[in-house]
């Protein structure tokens, strides 16, 4: 049925001319998950070639970085998902995308990402290795992403606040957060490599 939607919404868009005729249409992945879209995807037919781009979210692994069920994550953590490999499970979803979609010119992107706000120090560390972490491995897999604020105050389950809404103020450490995340993502300094982010993730 996605499959059917996806199609008929590129056709709709095309058909109204313009420059609808050949702008760039953002289509959803299978509920937007990475392992779903890959396996049940259909890339829809196209007038206009190489225009069609492949979003999905990924909070990846749920208990860790969108219900706080576990407080850290990655090699060096302890109370982390049970049978979750960290950093290397991620790298290997990001991997199986490239392989799939982008490696064939078709661009994927991260409608939704992020990691929820923690109460103590300790946990916000691993925090902050997430996101450096998966920040870096999405642009070495050239993949853009959209940070997902939900204005939340909160500590823990879906605290995704970063930003006031209504005035543009950070939410406690969120111009921290958004600086990891941006120098991630810019950091062109050969010496910053995935690998330099994961030699530096935190010990509790």
């Amino acid at each position: 049925m996605l499959n059917e939607w996806n199609q008929l919404c590129v056709d709709i868009i095309r058909a109204t001319g313009g420059e609808n005729k050949t702008r760039y249409i953002g289509i959803p992945g299978y509920v937007c998950q990475p392992g779903l879209t890959i396996k049940y995807l259909a890339i829809p037919e196209d007038e206009t070639p190489n225009r069609i781009m492949v979003a999905v979210h990924m909070y990846d692994p749920w208990d860790y970085a969108g219900s706080a069920k576990y407080s850290e994550w990655g090699h060096t953590g302890k109370n982390v998902v049970p049978g979750n490999n960290g950093e290397a499970e991620y790298k290997a979803t990001l991997d199986a995308l490239y392989n799939k979609f982008v490696r064939k010119g078709i661009p994927v992107y991260l409608g939704e990402y992020g990691c929820v706000h923690r109460s103590s120090a300790s946990a916000e560390a691993f925090r902050k290795y997430y996101l450096e972490y998966t920040c870096k491995c999405l642009r070495d897999h050239k993949m853009p992403a959209f940070v997902w604020d939900n204005g939340s105050k909160k500590t823990g389950e879906e605290a995704f606040g970063l930003l006031e809404h209504d005035d543009g103020k950070f939410i406690a450490n969120g111009a921290e957060i958004v600086k990891i995340m941006c120098d991630a993502w810019n950091n062109t300094d050969p010496a910053y490599t995935l690998q330099s982010v994961y030699d530096r993730a935190p010990v509790k």
